[in-house]
């Protein structure tokens, strides 16, 4: 399963001149900024059940949660979290400020509706204090810093734009999936359950908006409610 690399990883990567090194790094996915992570089983397409029973006891897949459990994986203890807090402060970490507005409302829709996902899960992930807890704070899920986090008014106004979004693909909710990808034309590395920052701006350079996108993305058979 893959994760994202820390920002000082990733450099050093980069510049070994090793061919293993360069294979693990196309391979393990890259970050766009500091950090972009791959939220982890983003590999598998996922849907869930709008019954399923959740950590957080949330089951609607029409209204978001108002509060997400989140491991803190250095400390091992679980905190609630304001969910809308913790979207925008996920943003401030994983979609830097500088990608074209399309691209980050896109985004929005993605981080929400991933942790979104988790709160809706049918099985409870248990921490070994024995806390139950709907996403861990790094790269496993998303990465959640609050203090570290460069939260800009544009995050916030792409998640207020974006808020009533839901994605359903074939009937169920969708786990959305993201990474940097590569420097490519408009949805070429499209693959139905994952966003790609990179060719994604391409898309919104060429004049594709931010629900354009998502259908590029995460479709076909993909429908936005909301």
């Amino acid at each position: 399963m893959s994760t994202a690399l820390s920002a000082a990883l990733w450099q050093s990567i980069g510049n070994s001149k090793s061919r293993a090194a360069r294979r693990m790094l196309i391979g393990l996915g890259v970050i766009v900024g500091l950090s972009f992570a791959l939220p982890a089983g983003a590999l598998t397409p996922q849907v869930v059940d709008a019954h399923a029973a959740s950590c957080s006891g949330w089951t609607s897949t029409t209204k978001p949660p108002q509060a997400i459990r989140v491991l803190r994986h250095r400390t091992g203890r679980v905190v609630t979290v304001n969910f809308q807090r913790y979207v925008i402060t996920v943003m401030g970490k994983e979609w830097p400020s500088y990608l074209p507005f399309q691209v980050i409302e896109a985004g929005a829709v993605a981080v929400k509706q991933y942790g979104w996902y988790h709160a809706l899960q049918g099985h409870q992930r248990i921490s070994r204090r024995g806390q139950c807890y709907d996403v861990v704070d790094s790269t496993r899920d998303q990465i959640y810093k609050p203090h570290k986090a460069r939260v800009r008014p544009i995050h916030r106004r792409a998640v207020a734009a974006t808020w009533a979004t839901t994605l359903v693909k074939r009937g169920k909710f969708l786990m959305t999936g993201y990474r940097r990808g590569l420097k490519r034309r408009c949805g070429r590395d499209a693959t139905g359950y994952k966003l790609f920052a990179r060719s994604a701006t391409q898309c919104a350079r060429r004049g594709h908006s931010w629900l354009s996108i998502l259908k590029i993305y995460y479709g076909p058979r993909l429908e936005i409610r909301g």
